[in-house]
């Protein structure tokens, strides 16, 4: 029985796979989403990797079809399925590679124009890596003219800010950084 549900699951798995990237050549990028959302579903019991993969492709085919509370949706299962594992903890051999696929996403849906789901998203990560002992990850955010402190005040979160603005809230924390 252990053989055939796994070949089946398998075989399900694929064919979702094949199903979002044909979706994704036709420009169907909300039927793309749809598709790696159901086959993520088919890995979560077995793979959690899997799993938070599938929910990041879901989430980059939601932002190609404009749809950011999806995007957002799918980016934060992928986190709980790193989370499952322990994949975010640091170790020796460690590359961060499964938090640089977080971040990644952060980056993906600030570059589409959703700030807040941006931001929302950051403090997700945020907080997980508090709750597993790991420091929060520092936020870049471009500019020019105004130097900020490197850490929040309120929460001790890396901060690099250069702009026009006079006052910055803390992604993380949401505390309010004065220009120095």
């Amino acid at each position: 029985m252990g053989f055939l549900d796994k070949l089946f699951r398998k075989r399900r798995a694929d064919h979702k796979r094949d199903e979002a990237i044909d979706f994704e050549i036709g420009h169907e990028y909300a039927d793309a989403a749809q598709a790696y959302a159901k086959r993520a579903s088919i890995d979560l019991p077995h793979n959690e990797l899997m799993f938070a993969d599938d929910c990041l492709s879901s989430a980059i085919d939601w932002i190609k079809a404009g749809n950011a509370d999806e995007a957002l949706g799918e980016a934060r299962r992928a986190l709980q399925g790193y989370l499952l594992g322990d994949w975010l903890k640091k170790d020796e051999d460690d590359d961060g590679e499964y938090l640089k696929s977080l971040t990644d996403m952060v980056a993906a849906l600030r570059q589409a124009g959703y700030t807040k789901e941006s931001d929302a998203f950051l403090s997700d990560i945020n907080n997980a890596l508090i709750k597993i002992g790991e420091k929060p990850i520092s936020v870049m955010v471009m500019g020019t003219e105004n130097r900020f402190p490197n850490a929040c005040p309120h929460c001790g979160a890396d901060v690099s800010y250069r702009g026009n603005l006079d006052e910055i809230n803390c992604p993380f924390c949401g505390g309010a950084i004065h220009a120095l």
